[in-house]
């Protein structure tokens, strides 16, 4: 059975044609932000993970908390040095 994975995020949702150059060199930087596509490949959420497990199905609740604003504002600000993406950011919660 394949182990099945949930994420909690604090990101952004962007079209992944508008932003696939840029992963690519993001990539390699390393910096603990998670990049999720979307199943049609259509989209991508860039941000990062607050949680992560492979709870699903065991019937353990998934605790999740949201950040304090001056950490919103620092992801926000990173999202951008590093792909020149601003917006309405949101708190997602992906099963992979």
């Amino acid at each position: 059975m394949e182990q099945t994975f949930q994420y909690y995020i604090y990101g952004i949702v962007v079209p992944y044609k508008k932003i696939k150059e840029k992963i690519a060199e993001y990539e390699h930087t390393g910096d603990a932000f998670g990049v999720f596509f979307g199943r049609d490949g259509k989209f991508i959420i860039l941000g990062k993970v607050l949680d992560e497990d492979q709870c699903f199905g065991n019937d353990k609740p998934f605790i999740v908390s949201n950040l304090e604003e001056v950490d919103e504002l620092i992801i926000r600000n990173q999202v951008k040095d590093n792909f020149g993406i601003t917006g309405k950011f949101h708190y997602y919660f992906v099963v992979k």
